[in-house]
């Protein structure tokens, strides 16, 4: 911890702690270089690991990061002032925003909000945050915490982007590759696909949702129910609200991204038009005539009419929709959930590892989407990393034309993982192949979602969910 009464780069004054965390402490300091010696806010970043392959490759992410931030200069976000390096730490220099949090205020522990303040709320923090996503830019770290109600002018000011935490966990591995340790987000907030470290715009979405639902129930995101054929939030129950305000958080906080808003941008819209209806707290009288023509009755009759008919359509859509089912395997000490319209073949083979494969009951496509789970034990101990290396490696040497096309850090059945995405041709046909995989006890086992090139997102979201359920035996 820095002490009272240093100088950073010999005039940056630290006057006051102010707090810290995992991934940075901030300090209050002032600027002797500046008349009034005006106050600022200093975040220093230290990587855990010194090595200096690391410190090279955190000097070109603080860096990157720094010029984004720099570029962010919106009247509710923080400037950056500076930015730079001593004795192997990084410092930026930031507006001081002088109020407190939303987790001290309107969102502290127990409290509710109105509909019409949850609006305003979520309204308010979509203006900043499409402003951000315009710059090609994602937060990462939406939460009270991070938002701070300014004491003076009542604004609320957005902090602390998530992209610069990457730098204080960077790590080496058994290739000596520099890489990030760590998922960057906060549980409850933070979606499925931020989790597997592949974020979107809609990541943060998802986050602002998660805000708005909280600010209505009183209730913080962790301790809220998961439908466990969906995986979808269950929030609904908790309070009485609109129709047309519960479709909006609902669709923000959708479990798979593409079922979102896109970015902050397009949420921004959709709570805006309920701004005149819901906030105005004011009635309209309209003026009926005193007499009914014809034309009022019919238009009245297809009004019903159109009812019936979507009433009778969102029926036969909930009746299509379908409920998953637990497979259980002893033997392997795994279980899993799948949907009732897809086949579950139990193949125990001992050459493949082929524990289970799992299929849709009709599909349009000339090799079937299919989702199989295979258990190996391995000869001799290897790490995640060293596993990989040679899954990898076997991935290239035993198909044709292979084309990787990501890779990343990943979780299964609550453990480290790692997953593949990939592409290749069999028997003429081109595929889409994800992989991913963990260890446990010297044994491997690996979840793989395939399908034809052309129809893989088709069957992907259900996947993922399926995925989502696997576990494994204590």
């Amino acid at each position: 911890m820095i002490q009272n009464g240093t100088k950073l780069r010999g005039h940056y004054k630290i006057i006051q702690y102010l707090g810290g965390g995992g991934f940075a402490d901030t300090y209050l300091a002032q600027d002797e270089n500046l008349p009034g010696s005006p106050k600022f806010v200093v975040k220093q970043l230290k990587p855990k690991n010194p090595h200096p392959t690391v410190l090279k490759v955190a000097r070109v992410l603080f860096q990157r990061e720094a010029e984004a931030l720099y570029r962010l200069k919106h009247q509710q976000i923080p400037r950056l002032f500076a930015y730079f390096e001593e004795k192997g730490e990084f410092y930026l220099v930031e507006d001081y925003i002088e109020g407190d949090d939303l987790s001290k205020i309107e969102l502290s522990p127990g409290k509710r909000l109105s509909e019409a303040e949850t609006i305003k709320l979520l309204h308010d923090i979509l203006e900043i945050l499409a402003f951000v996503h315009k710059q090609n830019l994602i937060h990462l770290d939406i939460k009270p915490q991070n938002i701070i109600r300014h004491r003076q002018n009542n604004e609320l000011f957005l902090i602390d982007f998530g992209a610069v935490k990457e730098i204080q966990n960077l790590e080496t591995n058994i290739q000596g590759q520099v890489q990030s340790s760590v998922v960057i987000g906060t549980p409850g907030y933070m979606p499925s696909e931020q989790a597997t470290r592949q974020p979107r715009f809609s990541s943060d979405v998802y986050a602002v949702g998660m805000l708005g639902i909280q600010a209505l129930t009183g209730i913080y995101p962790h301790q809220l129910q998961v439908d466990s054929n969906t995986l979808e939030v269950i929030w609904r129950n908790r309070v009485q609200v609109s129709p047309q305000l519960a479709d909006i958080l609902d669709k923000m906080v959708r479990y798979h991204f593409s079922q979102r808003y896109p970015t902050a941008v397009e949420a921004s819209s959709a709570i805006a038009s309920l701004k005149p209806q819901t906030q105005s707290g004011k009635t309209t009288k309209t003026s009926l005539p005193v007499k009914k023509s014809w034309l009022n009755y019919k238009i009245i009759a297809l009004l019903i009419s159109a009812i019936v008919i979507l009433f009778g359509l969102l029926k036969r859509f909930e009746q299509n929709q379908p409920n998953f089912t637990k497979y259980e395997n002893s033997t392997d000490g795994i279980t899993i959930q799948y949907p009732d319209n897809w086949n579950k073949l139990e193949n125990s083979n001992i050459i493949t590892n082929e524990i289970v494969e799992f299929s849709p009951q009709s599909s349009n496509s000339d090799v079937p989407e299919k989702l199989v789970i295979t258990g190996e034990n391995l000869s001799d101990p290897l790490s995640l990393a060293e596993y990989t290396k040679l899954s990898k490696q076997e991935i290239v040497q035993q198909n044709n034309n292979v084309k990787i096309l990501s890779e990343t850090d990943s979780n299964l059945a609550g453990k480290r993982a790692y997953k593949v995405v990939y592409t290749l041709s069999d028997e003429g046909n081109q595929l889409k192949r994800m992989e991913t995989w963990t260890l446990k006890n010297f044994k491997v086992y690996s979840i793989t979602y395939e399908a034809q090139a052309d129809k893989y997102d088709q069957s992907l979201p259900t996947a993922e969910k399926m995925i989502n359920t696997f576990q494994l035996e204590k």
